[in-house]
């Protein structure tokens, strides 16, 4: 099965897709893909091996200090920063891809991250941390409930009303389809 038949039937399977293999199988699929699916499930896992503890803190550190991670504050828009081979090869991202990133390295170690799609940024949190969310973006940064109204109104406007709702967890499923609808943009 080629990269793109995997893709497909990852997301009409009944059930949330698996975040990693969808987003790897999705970057595998275009047709100048260099890496994987497979290589790039070797990549998380070599991540996860190499953080040094447990916890969230630990994962942050390992991610955004000693392997680099960071938003791609110079060409956001670069379609690289939504193909999760190229985020795991580069180093850089943008907030969904980078999250992506956090969420499938901290399951490889036994942590329950979930995926906040707040409109215009995307954010983690601990699934039993309703109150702490974490910006992979910004290198990591531990942020709460009123420094991400603060974000969305810096990207909607100071005006703009910021619902409770935005903080909810999302989908795997939704996670693929809003990487899909940042490439067609």
């Amino acid at each position: 099965m080629d990269a793109a038949d995997r893709f497909v039937s990852l997301l009409t399977a009944a059930g949330d897709p698996p975040l990693d293999e969808s987003l790897l199988a999705l970057a595998a699929a275009r047709p100048d893909a260099t890496a994987t699916a497979a290589e790039g499930l070797s990549r998380l896992d070599d991540l996860a091996a190499g953080c040094p503890g447990p916890d969230l803190d630990d994962l942050l550190a390992h991610l955004f200090v000693t392997e680099g991670f960071r938003g791609d504050r110079d060409d956001y828009h670069d379609p690289r920063n939504s193909f999760l081979d190229e985020v795991l090869g580069r180093r850089t991202g943008m907030p969904i891809t980078l999250a992506a990133v956090l969420i499938t390295v901290g399951r490889r170690l036994d942590l329950e991250l979930v995926g906040i799609g707040m409109p215009g940024h995307f954010l983690v949190r601990e699934a039993d941390d309703p109150e702490g969310f974490v910006d992979p973006f910004h290198a990591g940064a531990r942020i709460g409930t009123s420094a991400c109204a603060a974000r969305f109104r810096t990207l909607h406007g100071t005006r703009a009303a910021f619902h409770p709702s935005y903080l909810r967890p999302v989908s795997n499923r939704a996670i693929v389809e809003r990487v899909m609808a940042n490439l067609t943009a």
